[in-house]
């Protein structure tokens, strides 16, 4: 649904003298759903055909003055006029689809893109992780972040093994501490952009980092363009401050559900958001443009993400750009 539905709304309106008011829901109903280039053609369609229609009316309206003839009259030979209005915007709209189409194709996923990212570090094994598990999978929903989750495996032993958890999850975590200094390992925590370990359940602290870390974000983001043909992924990194950085992507579920039988949380259900199944290096990155090309890995059908950022897996440091599939 394009350009000639909208087209449709506006033009009837004004033909049958009705305000554009009264179908702004459903013409706004239908932009929603749009990308946001397509958006901007179609918010183009509906100012186009406003304004012409509303020119034919008053032309109409003026005759009918003139020539005390009825309107009525004087529209039926108006019709081929808005008839010309709808092919035009059915040819912008057919532009539009073709142009969605395409890129539809390619996969492609250069859109605003997160401004942060939030890994948080947890356990099926962990009383006090439910709440920030709930937390995270909130805070999905907010386009401006990237959430993720990273089971570690140091809980197992207290009576059930976590079936998501991952040695080199562990092993990230306590990357981290040791890049900070700090030697800080608890669960639940989240990090956010690589550099701020918090308790992953203070919501407050979060939002007050975040709220901290918004001026930085914009001062050194770097832009990241994603697209994937269905077998291979293209990742486009823009250029940024003479510095060398990692380029990796995680393979990640966009939901997990664990029904828990013994240990802590024995005979919970337990949901995870973004959950992460593998971390790759595809590269590296020295400030300049790169492209890389890679094939799709398996484990990434369900979705993932491309993460730039300081040090390598052995010293994390601060992510410096993020890009993520649709849905996570």
């Amino acid at each position: 649904m394009g350009c000639p539905s909208i087209l449709s709304f506006t033009i009837f309106s004004r033909w049958k003298g009705l305000p554009l008011a009264s179908n702004l829901p459903e013409v706004f109903r239908i932009i929603s759903t749009e990308s946001t280039d397509t958006r901007r053609i179609q918010f183009g369609c509906i100012r186009f055909s406003w304004q012409s229609s509303l020119f034919f009316s008053r032309k109409i309206t003026a005759l009918s003055e003139m020539n005390s003839r009825p309107q009525n009259s004087l529209r039926s030979k108006a019709l081929p006029i808005f008839g010309v209005l709808l092919v035009f915007g059915a040819i912008i709209g057919g532009a539009t689809i073709g142009i969605e189409a395409q890129a539809g194709a390619i996969g492609d996923y250069s859109y605003q893109g997160p401004r942060n990212v939030l890994e948080l570090f947890t356990s099926q094994g962990c009383a006090s992780c439910e709440p920030a598990d709930k937390l995270l999978s909130s805070m999905a929903r907010r386009p401006e972040l990237l959430v993720l989750s990273l089971p570690i495996d140091y809980w197992d032993y207290y009576g059930w093994k976590d079936t998501l958890a991952d040695p080199a999850f562990t092993a990230r975590q306590r990357a981290y501490a040791t890049a900070r200094g700090d030697r800080q390992i608890y669960t639940p925590q989240t990090i956010i952009d690589g550099v701020v370990p918090i308790v992953g359940s203070d919501a407050e602290k979060i939002g007050e980092v975040l709220h901290q870390r918004a001026a930085a974000a914009n001062s050194h983001w770097i832009p990241i363009r994603l697209s994937d043909s269905g077998s291979r992924v293209h990742v486009s990194i823009g250029a940024g401050a003479e510095e060398s950085a990692s380029v990796f992507l995680l393979s990640v579920d966009p939901v997990s559900t664990v029904q828990i039988r013994r240990g802590e949380n024995a005979g919970r259900s337990a949901t995870y958001t973004n959950v992460v199944k593998r971390i790759q290096k595809i590269g590296e990155w020295d400030g300049s443009v790169r492209d890389i090309d890679i094939p799709k890995p398996v484990d990434a059908k369900n979705g993932y993400v491309i993460l730039l950022q300081r040090g390598d897996l052995a010293r994390p440091g601060e992510i410096l750009g993020a890009a993520k599939t649709p849905g996570l």
